[in-house]
């Protein structure tokens, strides 16, 4: 288990950047093939003897199809199966899923970070266990390490879909994996449909899991559909001690639902709505999670969505709803919206530690009982400056550097605070600096500089705001000086001859630690089209030659050894431009 969350999140567009850039989108063939994988299956694995030991081993498409076919005749579990391909594509024939009604998945899967590509399910009748990847997963069943770009489009016969797995019943795991979805229907009968998994039941978990890509989503005439990022529905029976667990997961997928024929709408960027059967005690617990997608329900009046869960405690209202350490960056839009949970009406519904960048409420109330709730702060945002400052040292050391300052607004950062400082956490001002080209990267996740900085590229410098007092002062005289906002200041040091042509791009942060949790929010400004605008990428070379101009037009603003300092960087990037 993972014991500490550093999921980075930028504002508005860079999370669409990240949905087709970072993760990738599934590629498309001219046309859907007709054929189908267990008809061209190969004869058997490549190897192992199905021991934690020696697993099956899956060297390539027609091996990985065996398996399909194996698992619908044969019991899976204790059963080990690890892919050892550098790469498997799926694309030339539709894929029959893992097991069956008759054969739920008991295995572990392995599937070694190796990318599974095109998978297809399109224009089939599947097996009622479900729609995915696999059909339904159940005691015993893990599947680690999987990297899969899967295609859904109109499947039919069954009513749970899920990119990874249909449903997950019983003691199911899904770990560190990774999914690209594209899913399609224009008149659905599906009752969960997930980006992951359809339908989450049992003692299951769901554990680092990211889901990308797009989901558009039509119900037939008046049916009902549960849709989610991650999860479509989670729904616990039993004793009244068994728990779902959804942890250290993040939804990038943008989402669209038309629900036909009205009634109940519920979609959620992690899980679309909780049910549990009629035992009081069961729970549902959502944590260290976060949706960047943008969201939206097309229904007059039920279209509920919610940063993470669309419904809370659907249909019975006796599970226990616990969502702790959750962030939503995602556009909301329905009838009825809300940050976190659009709709709740739970036995209990508990809920801490939890922000987004949107103004709608936490949560909406669906019963007297409400939500109690902790720590938790809508309506972040904070922006950077376009203007950059420049500090000329003409000392030996030549310290020279430029500044760059940000706002947020005075009322929400003493709000964060306060809340925050509550649970014994905190919260850090700064400035992220990075190379243009890699801003969007370094601002989504660690995993993400650490393989820019493998690379051998340039990757970031954070500067934290550790001034004793505001920097409001210094900020007074600009047209746009907010008094009700506080301002704060991030600086690159350092600038020398033989890097005056150093892009990059200069956004502020905010983060927020509890405990072993964090979550960084960056700027919401500056970003266009899934990308840095032009006023946002400079170089040291710009912004020298704008202040050498500057010193030109302003007698007095700079000594005559300043403007000696900053002459060879206009020159430089005069010449430069020239040459482009």
């Amino acid at each position: 288990m993972k014991k500490r969350v550093n999921v980075l999140s930028v504002c508005l567009l860079i999370a669409v950047l990240l949905s087709s850039v970072l993760f990738g989108v599934p590629a498309v063939a001219a046309e859907s093939p007709t054929t189908n994988w267990n008809d061209n299956a190969a004869a058997g694995f490549a190897g192992g003897t199905g021991t934690a030991d020696d697993p099956y081993q899956i060297s390539n498409a027609a091996e990985l199809a065996y398996l399909s076919v194996w698992a619908g005749a044969n019991a899976t579990g204790g059963k080990y199966f690890k892919v050892t391909a550098a790469e498997i594509d799926l694309d030339a024939h539709q894929w029959t899923p893992i097991g069956s009604s008759a054969h739920h998945f008991q295995g572990v899967f392995d599937g070694n970070g190796v990318v599974i590509r095109n998978l297809r399910l399109e224009n089939g009748s599947y097996d009622g266990a479900g729609c995915g990847m696999f059909a339904r997963t159940n005691n015993g069943a893990s599947i680690q390490n999987l990297s899969l770009e899967v295609i859904i489009a109109e499947p039919t016969g069954t009513s749970f879909v899920g990119g990874v797995a249909g449903s997950m019943y019983g003691v199911s795991e899904l770990i560190d994996c990774t999914v690209s979805v594209r899913a399609t229907a224009s008149q659905t009968s599906v009752w969960c449909w997930g980006g992951a998994v359809g339908y989450l039941t049992g003692t299951s978990v769901i554990d680092g899991v990211n889901v990308s890509g797009t989901m558009d989503i039509v119900t037939a005439s008046g049916k009902d559909l549960n849709l989610g990022g991650v999860v479509g529905r989670t729904n616990t029976s039993g004793d009244g001690t068994k728990t779902v667990e959804i942890r250290n997961t993040a939804n990038y997928a943008d989402i669209r639902y038309v629900r036909t024929g009205g009634g109940l709408a519920p979609l959620g960027g992690i899980v679309g709505a909780t049910q549990h059967d009629d035992i009081a005690g069961t729970t549902a617990k959502i944590s260290n999670c976060v949706n960047y997608g943008s969201l939206t329900v097309e229904q007059t009046t039920d279209g509920r969505v919610g940063g993470i869960v669309g419904h809370g405690g659907r249909d019975t209202g006796n599970d226990i709803l616990i969502c702790q350490n959750c962030v939503n960056t995602g556009t909301l839009t329905g009838s009825s919206t809300a940050s976190i949970v659009a709709y709740e009406e739970s036995q209990e519904t508990r809920l801490s530690n939890c922000f987004s960048t949107t103004a709608d409420p936490i949560y909406n109330k669906g019963t007297e009982t409400g939500a109690a709730v902790e720590g938790c702060v809508v309506g972040i945002s904070l922006e950077t400056l376009t203007g950059a400052r420049v500090r000329i040292d003409t000392t030996e050391d030549n310290s020279s550097g430029i500044r760059f300052d940000s706002r947020l607004n005075k009322e929400l950062y003493d709000s964060l605070v306060e809340s925050v400082g509550k649970q014994a956490g905190s919260v850090e001002l700064g400035t992220l600096i990075a190379p243009s080209a890699n801003i969007a990267a370094v601002a989504d996740s660690r995993d993400k500089i650490a393989a820019l900085e493998a690379a051998g590229e340039n990757t970031y410098v954070l500067v934290p705001f550790r001034g004793a007092a505001w920097v409001n002062d210094q900020c007074a005289d600009d047209a746009d000086y907010d008094a009700d906002a506080y301002y704060y200041s991030g600086a690159l040091g350092g600038i020398y001859a033989e890097n005056f042509m150093l892009d990059y791009t200069a956004v502020g942060y905010l983060s927020i630690t509890i405990g072993e949790w964090s979550f960084t929010f960056y700027a919401d400004d500056g970003v266009t089209d899934g990308g840095v605008s032009p006023d946002r990428v400079r170089s040291v070379g710009y912004v020298g030659h704008l202040a050498y101009l500057d010193g030109l037009e302003n007698e007095g603003l700079y000594s005559d050894a300043q403007m000696a300092v900053l002459k060879p960087y206009s020159d430089a990037y005069e010449a430069a431009q020239a040459e482009a």
